[in-house]
């Protein structure tokens, strides 16, 4: 019973360290207006990207994941898996919209990481890396 007791402690600290990362979206480069034009004529107001982290238990069950709601507030979502490209482009769209005074987000981009092996996968975490650019609409276009 002592040794069950350990391994849960072990569990629930796993768990909590893994609580600290959220999901954060930052701009990589940010640009004068006017000096950069998207393909699809856009205005370009800054590169962002974003990551998400979600926790398993044994690969199948989300233990804790970022929030998609609030990047970066070090605010998670426990039991929930928050790794899809649906909820990253939303929380890059709101992060374009309400910080960066955007219209939107072009050049959408993902690239997914899985690790486990340090945990022997009895934990895994899976990533998700993507990045955009935030562009302004033109309406003088033709």
């Amino acid at each position: 019973m002592k040794n069950f007791f350990a391994v849960i402690f072990c569990l629930s600290a796993i768990i909590c360290l893994c609580g600290c990362t959220t999901s954060t979206v930052k701009p990589t480069m940010e640009y004068s207006a006017g000096t950069e034009i998207s393909p699809k004529g856009n205005i370009v107001i800054a590169d962002i990207e974003a990551t998400n982290y979600t926790s398993y238990l044994f690969g199948l069950f989300p233990i804790v994941g970022g929030s998609h709601s609030r990047p970066n507030a070090c605010q998670y979502r426990m039991w929930r898996d928050t790794i899809s490209d649906r909820k990253t482009q939303q929380m890059m769209n709101w992060y374009g919209k309400r910080v960066l005074k955007g219209d939107g987000i072009e050049d959408y981009k993902v690239k997914r990481d899985v690790i486990g092996w340090p945990t022997l996968w009895i934990v895994s975490w899976r990533t998700v890396h993507a990045s955009a650019r935030v562009v302004k609409y033109n309406t003088a276009k033709k």
